[in-house]
């Protein structure tokens, strides 16, 4: 696209700014929300080689003086003990060789032992009992419970010889084997496949970590006294999220090893990634926990920790009621502050007396808060201005429980019997997580209770946090003995017993007593064949999501998933499903998983089961190389997703990813088939392009070249509000648009950071306190997720191969203005309304010129601008009760002003109504969303205004601070139409031309939603080559656009999927950068059909709309861009485009539309006052065109 004039669009709403946002901590909201599990389809590929290949020359069997005999002997001991629990009276031989990495240490000693499943590092060290057992086994002697979890069996292990050769016997049958190598230092990052048998030597590398060894020893006073720490003290090594981190690291080699002292205090870890920062923490008894952080490791390197124990703090209090009143029983607990509190836990904890006294010992120094809980009382966090230290006491701590909010209400069958017995738990409704308006911080801060039904089926939820509730009831009549999942045939399937169960989302707390009507769980049956000749499959796995149920990235939805074997015929079932519509996935082994399917629970009686065809997965074999063509072991190779669908992938298993061989060399199994984008990365390199990718179904597609790159390298720094550099900041970096790879480090003393390897390209940086440390909190006393906000501190940067790039977050401005500021409703201050307020001057991109702050109680907020000139401001309110509203507005800074006022008046009007189901049900937590009509103001992203809310309990919505004007109203759909995950079970439904004048309160403006339907289809070019990112919008068959912001994109085969539709007619269009599509013809869809149109995209034409006036600004003209159909253009914008956007300036005089189909288009503006000018244009297919309309 042509960028003559950079200053020339409109300023980036808060809607944006929370996208953003949403984006830089979606590492963290997977990190402390999501499975910790690996996929279990993920591999190394093996290589085999003929007798003849001789082995490097690395002499393995050289030991370093300290190795005594007594280690070799344990190290035999525990292979010994392995081979003892091998099953089989005939065993099969693997043969082969193990390559060494450079560098490894002399005294080095490796071991190879094989498992029945493929798994990635994180699965051999914490996700898998047997996997686990074997890695610590062979790399330490520690045995841990292996009894737990879905365990893999152990096939076989052996010491590596001397020349680097194995022989490894594992049961007679055995048709493959997966493989591992692992030592002091050398680790796999993933089992090797093998078939068996195997023709020829099998060739394993490895990566080269540390070795770590250390004590754990009793304070000087103790040691000196003789005392000495005991056998079996757990000692715990994992990375420290506090120092920074790399997501795509923290995905491959994030897990915690845990291990147990020996006599004396000694601890080993062996094979540990030299990657990242790690911590060690060691919980012992009689002493304060131990916690040692920032401790970096070099490959090869042979650390050695020494553990020093501390008595710590001794803390004396009382925990009381509002009266003062000594509460018994209540728990006390001391807890590191910010997320320093869920990765450590409990440092101390005791009991209250009767008279409310308590006394905690041994609390470990530092920044510490007492947590005091009770019974029908709501937790509290008692948090000091000082730091503990070992040997202190603190009496006189008084913790003050109060009564907190409650929840009443009844639970009733269908009936309206009482459901007596029935449990009642409350928690963070997740449902509202992202587009809701809830951050992780309200989570955090959520307290919820749990309540069981008295005969009468009422309840209350008391001592709940003043939040917002999801609400589960549950009831089971019946204890009929279990049923067979896998004995699934339709006739002799049989249902579990009557378990029933009622969910309420977005509930208040509140004297409103909540009914919670009981569901009977229903079981959901189909049947899996093989698409190539219709045979039924015998072994699959099945995952079922319940629509609608998640957040964004799907957080907090409800799922099921089970593994079938020796299914009869196909047929499947899975139980205790509440009624609604659940996507369901199946795959197996050699075959692609399926398309989701919805279906509906409970089945229509006598209906014919569904059946799921699973044709044969595709491959991809190929290599991967360095900038300099030399092949590179040890790259990981993965399919290419975008953020929502990586931390879906995250929180379902894992991203299926595979490791490159000795020779650079990787199969890629068990893909859909399709056009697909593979990307490499190795540490030290930057991640390759998008590789693209034809998987055809039953082919392994060959000799794709995969090429690294150097990459660029992002130095900064960071200056507090005082001016100063700022140490401790969080930093996120995160690539444009799709955020596929994403960097977290923290600024040093010098408010300074530095990242390599980073792929060229347009980045986000994002400087925020440090939530994860001691010192930052998102308390609501603290400004909460509002304060998060007006403390970040943005700015993109491109980033290009072999060149530094520096970027300064919040420099002292050299012409700052002081801007003094009141947002007022009906003459009444707003408290808590966050201010954006972006200048048209000054240098630097759209970010970094951003400011962001909170009102007062007395509606009053004060900002520092970097220069004078037109400032467009915009109000958010509402953050915290569930939505986006947004009023922008537009001041002119005198130039030369170091001081401004201004009082921001929230406009008076107001829209508001009801969402019921078509059975007249009120429908809570659905997305409505207010946008005005036609024309937009210039100067303005949204119009103006924009609302986006959710229903209330009784499915009621208002939405507030409207101008007069028409606008369109929207109910249902996902949350950013499903861009960050989640989805929707109502299709939306759009009113247009609703007009309120100034200060009505205009309604009822309701709704009946039908259940959603998605639409399909592809977007190509003019050659019929699949485009992928491009933007799909759609209009209903009125015209109105469903969403004004398109949030939908076309993936790499061109696909794309508009989730959380009404069923109806539609046209949808396409564009991407210079390129659009035209509208296509009307089509309908409904539950069984999804459109499919073909978008072919050809060059567009970008209007630049200038505009001028004889007499004053001209930033409250509305300017508008209709066709023939009066379809207004004006308004539309995609997701990508407002990102790019981030790095031009705003502009009050300029609207740039587009880009358009060719065509004739009718552009006018309109003042305030009445004057009006308007053009008929024509484009077609120039890259731009300037309009220009001057107000007389």
């Amino acid at each position: 696209m042509n960028s003559q004039n950079p200053r020339s669009r409109s300023n980036p709403t808060l809607l944006l700014v929370l996208v953003v946002a949403l984006a830089a901590v979606a590492g963290l909201v997977w990190m402390l929300t999501g499975d910790d599990g690996a996929p279990d389809r993920i591999g190394s590929v093996d290589r085999v080689e003929g007798e003849q290949d001789e082995l490097a020359d690395v002499d393995l069997a050289s030991t370093a003086e300290s190795t005594g005999d007594d280690e070799r002997a344990d190290v035999g001991a525990s292979v010994d003990e392995l081979e003892a629990n091998v099953a089989g009276a005939v065993a099969v031989l693997v043969e082969g060789r193990v390559e060494a990495p450079p560098g490894t240490p002399s005294d080095e000693r490796l071991v190879v032992f094989a498992v029945d499943r493929q798994h990635t590092l994180r699965a051999l060290v914490g996700g898998d009992a047997t996997a686990r057992r074997a890695f610590d086994l062979a790399t330490s002697g520690a045995d841990p419970d292996a009894s737990d979890g879905d365990a893999s069996t152990l096939l076989g292990t052996t010491l590596v010889e001397s020349d680097g050769s194995f022989r490894l016997d594992v049961p007679a049958g055995t048709r493959a084997v997966h493989l591992a190598v692992t030592g002091r230092y050398v680790y796999s990052l993933a089992t090797t496949s093998v078939a068996l048998p195997a023709r020829k030597l099998v060739v394993l590398t490895g990566e080269l970590g540390a070795w770590v060894t250390g004590a754990v020893v009793p304070p000087l006073e103790a040691a000196a006294a003789g005392e000495r720490i005991a056998a079996g003290l757990g000692v715990e090594f994992g990375p420290d999220v506090l120092s920074g981190f790399d997501m795509s690291a923290i995905a491959t080699f994030g897990t915690t090893r845990e291990t147990e002292t020996r006599d004396g205090g000694a601890f080993e870890f062996r094979a540990v990634p030299a990657v990242g920062a790690y911590g060690l923490l060691v919980r012992p008894e009689g002493y304060a926990v131990d916690l040692e952080l920032g401790l970096r490791l070099e490959p090869g390197e042979h650390r050695v920790l020494e553990a020093v124990l501390g008595r710590g703090a001794l803390v004396r209090g009382r925990v009381v009621d509002e009266a003062g009143a000594g509460i018994g029983g209540a728990q006390v607990q001391a807890r590191y502050r910010g997320a320093l509190s869920n990765a450590v836990g409990t440092l101390a904890q005791a009991t209250t007396r009767a008279d409310g006294s308590f006394e905690l010992r041994n609390v470990a120094a530092g920044v510490v808060d007492l947590i005091a809980s009770a019974e029908r009382r709501l937790e509290t966090r008692e948090r000091f201005d000082f730091e503990f230290v070992d040997g202190a006491v603190h009496d006189g701590v008084v913790v003050v429980l109060t009564r907190g909010a409650s929840i009443s209400g009844r639970v009733e069958f269908p009936d309206g019997s009482p459901a007596a017995g029935a449990s009642v738990v409350a928690g963070a409704d997740l449902s509202r997580l992202g587009g809701g308006g809830m951050t992780g911080a309200d989570i955090e801060r959520t307290r919820g209770s749990n309540a069981t039904t008295d005969a009468d089926g009422r309840f209350t939820l008391e001592g709940l946090s003043d939040s917002v509730f999801a609400l589960t009831a549950r009831a089971d009549t019946s204890t009929p003995a279990p049923v067979d999942d896998t004995d699934a045939a339709p006739e002799r399937d049989a249902p579990r017993g009557d378990v029933w169960r009622a969910r309420a989302k977005n509930v208040e707390p509140g004297p409103e007593p909540v009914v919670l009507v009981l569901e009977r769980l229903e079981a959901l049956r189909g049947r899996v064949v093989a698409a190539d000749d219709g045979e039924p499959l015998a072994d699959f796995s099945v995952r079922a999501t319940l629509a609608g149920s998640g957040a964004m990235f799907g957080i907090g939805a409800e799922r099921r998933e089970k593994s079938f074997e020796s299914a009869d015929d196909g047929y499947f079932a899975l139980f205790d499903l509440e009624p609604g519509a659940w996507e369901i996935e199946v795959g197996a082994e050699g075959r692609s998983t399926s398309a989701r399917r919805e279906i509906d629970v409970p089945q229509a009686e006598g209906a014919d089961v569904p059946v799921f065809e699973l044709a044969l997965a595709a491959g991809v074999a190929g290599i991967v190389v360095d900038p300099a063509g030399t092949p590179v072991a040890g790259a990981g190779v993965s399919v290419r997703l975008d953020l929502a669908r990586r931390i879906e992938a995250m929180q379902s298993g894992g991203v299926a990813e595979v490791f490159t061989d000795v020779d650079g060399r990787f199969l890629l199994e068990q893909l859909s088939p399709g056009s697909l984008n593979l990307v490499a990365d190795l540490d030290g390199y930057a991640a390759s392009a998008p590789t693209p990718v034809d998987a055809v179904a039953g082919v392994t597609t060959q000799d794709v070249v995969i090429a690294l790159r150097r990459g660029g390298t992002l130095t900064g720094q960071v200056f507090g509000e005082d001016g100063q550099p700022s140490k401790g900041r969080m930093v996120s970096v995160q690539d444009m648009p799709d955020y596929a790879f994403q960097r977290i480090v923290t600024t040093d003393d010098d408010g300074a950071f530095e990242l390599e390897s980073l792929e060229p390209g347009k980045w986000q940086v994002i400087a925020t306190p440090n939530y994860m440390d001691d010192d930052s909190s998102l308390d609501d006393d603290d400004g909460g997720a509002a304060e998060l906000f007006a403390q970040l501190k943005m700015a993109t940067v491109d980033i290009v191969e072999d060149e530094t790039v520096h970027v300064v977050l919040g420099a002292p401005p050299a012409n700052p203005v002081d801007l003094r500021g009141r947002v007022l409703y009906a003459g009444e201050p707003v408290e808590g309304a966050m201010i954006s307020a972006l200048s048209e001057a000054g240098d630097g991109d759209t970010l970094s010129r951003l400011k962001m702050i909170v009102t007062d109680a007395d509606g009053a907020f004060e900002v520092r601008l970097d220069e004078a000139g037109p400032l467009h401001l915009t109000v958010q309110s509402g953050m915290e009760g569930g939505g986006q509203n947004s009023i922008e507005f537009v001041e002119n800074v005198p130039v030369g002003a170091t001081e401004h006022d201004v009082v921001l008046e929230l406009p008076g009007a107001s829209i508001a109504g009801r969402v019921t189901s078509a059975a007249g049900e009120p429908l809570s937590g659905v997305r409505v969303t207010v946008t005005p009509d036609g024309a937009t103001l210039l100067g303005n992203s949204l119009g103006g205004n924009h609302v986006e809310t959710l229903t209330d309990a009784d499915g009621r919505y208002e939405a507030r601070y409207l101008r007069p004007d028409s606008y369109s109203v929207a109910a249902g759909g996902a949350a950013f139409a499903g861009m960050l995950g989640g989805g929707s079970v109502h299709g939306r439904a759009t009113r247009a031309g609703v007009h309120v004048s100034d200060g009505e309160r205009f309604g009822p403006v309701d709704f009946v939603l039908e259940p959603a339907v998605k639409l399909t289809g592809r977007v190509i070019d003019g050659s019929g080559a699949p485009v992928a990112g491009a933007s799909v919008f759609a209009r209903g068959e009125d015209g109105a656009l469903v969403d004004r912001i398109s949030y939908v994109t076309s993936d790499a085969a061109g696909r794309f999927g508009y989730d959380g539709l009404a069923a109806g007619t539609y046209r949808v269009s396409a564009r991407k950068g210079e390129r659009v599509s035209l509208e296509s013809q009307p089509f309908a869809i409904d539950a069984e059909s999804t459109g499919e149109p073909v978008l072919t995209l050809e060059q567009g034409t970008v209007l630049v709309v200038r505009i001028a006036a004889e007499d004053g600004p001209v930033h409250d003209v509305r300017v508008s861009v209709t066709d023939d159909g009066g379809h207004e253009f004006a308004g539309l914008l995609s997701m990508s485009e407002m990102l790019a956007d981030l790095g031009r300036a705003a502009s009050s005089t300029e609207r740039r539309v587009g880009p358009l189909a060719p065509g004739a288009y009718t552009v006018a503006v309109t003042h305030p006052d009445g004057r009006s000018r308007s053009r008929r244009v024509s484009v077609d297919g120039q890259a731009e065109k300037a309009v220009s309309l001057r107000l007389k």
